[in-house]
């Protein structure tokens, strides 16, 4: 909850990104002191697990009260901006990894989700392939993303209230 001045205004990376920052830099040394920055595959899997389970059911049990209202009222111009919105940066960073970047499939999928922070998707992508690329590329674009996703949204909300 440490406080970050931004031209003037005020804003935390909260219970979201706080944590994921403290998890980076634990990730990175360690171990820091008595504290230990990493846990046992199983114990891992077993937490990414459940937190999607109760993360997804919260969202949907949500949203769901709302759907049909909204939909009646904007549905075709939510539809459209939705679909916008998804697939136009998900078409231009697969065309740039593709081409300017060179990267296989795998590389390209497992960035895109992390960039989405899309851990359904990687889930996806993992059970259909045997291989850890996905997982290593969504791993180094995640961070990042939901870094900025965090500090972008504060800032925007700071700096426009």
């Amino acid at each position: 909850m440490m406080k970050i001045v931004l031209g003037g205004k005020e804003f935390s990376l909260g219970i979201a990104g706080g944590p994921l920052f403290v998890g980076l830099i634990l990730g990175h040394f360690g171990r820091i002191g008595p504290i230990v920055g990493h846990l046992p595959r199983a114990a891992e899997m077993l937490l990414m697990d459940i937190g999607l389970m109760f993360f997804l059911a919260s969202a949907g049990t949500k949203a769901g009260g709302t759907l049909v209202p909204i939909l009646r009222e904007h549905g075709m111009i939510l539809s459209a901006a939705g679909a916008l919105v998804a697939f136009v940066p998900l078409i231009a960073g697969f065309w740039t990894a593709r081409h300017a970047m060179k990267l296989n499939l795998l590389q390209i999928l497992g960035g895109l989700c992390g960039g989405m922070t899309s851990t359904p998707g990687l889930g996806i992508i993992t059970s259909k392939t045997d291989s850890d690329i996905p997982v290593i590329s969504y791993a180094a674009a995640y961070p990042v993303a939901l870094i900025l996703v965090t500090v972008v949204a504060q800032s925007l909300v700071a700096l426009l209230s």
